[in-house]
């Protein structure tokens, strides 16, 4: 696999491995495909990914910032420690801070997110942005604003590499 450095583009899918690892380093954005999925890495983010079969693409959130953009009948899983969030034709964002056990579940473009809480086995379709402590799956409503602060230069270089 090739992650790219400073200037990433797209890495295609066939190079990905069940239990590989991507990480970005301090100043890299990574954007990579998983079967019909578009997935981004903001700088300091690490995943796993788990499956690459036609008919299930399923990835781990370890830590960081996550861009998502969900296409085709195959619906693209991404577990955390404590959720598992389904995501089916539409784009989301996904925020784990695990030094703060926390997780943001940031819907985009009008969509949902179907969002399962592991503890409880309690499925919530969220339409609306949430922060979801791990630890003991309290939930709150998050506002969000991805054109300020240190999310905004990511979230324009996604916008450029998926125009």
């Amino acid at each position: 696999m090739t992650v790219l450095h400073s200037e990433p583009a797209i890495t295609e899918s066939s190079e990905f491995s069940r239990g590989e690892f991507v990480e970005t380093g301090s100043d890299e954005f990574v954007l990579l495909s998983l079967g019909p999925h578009k997935i981004a890495l903001a700088q300091n983010s690490e995943i796993e990914i788990d499956r690459v079969y036609q008919d299930e693409q399923r990835i781990t959130l370890h830590k960081g910032r996550i861009f998502t953009h969900a296409s085709g009948e195959t619906p693209l899983h991404i577990e955390t420690v404590s959720t598992e969030n389904i995501l089916q034709e539409n784009s989301a964002s996904l925020v784990r801070y695990d030094f703060l056990d926390t997780l943001h579940v940031i819907p985009l473009e009008g969509g949902t997110i179907q969002t399962k809480l592991k503890s409880s086995a309690e499925t919530l379709l969220l339409p609306v942005p949430m922060s979801i402590h791990e630890t003991d799956s309290q939930l709150s409503k998050l506002d969000v604003n991805l054109s300020a602060g240190d999310s905004l230069r990511f979230y324009q270089w996604v916008a450029d590499q998926l125009q």
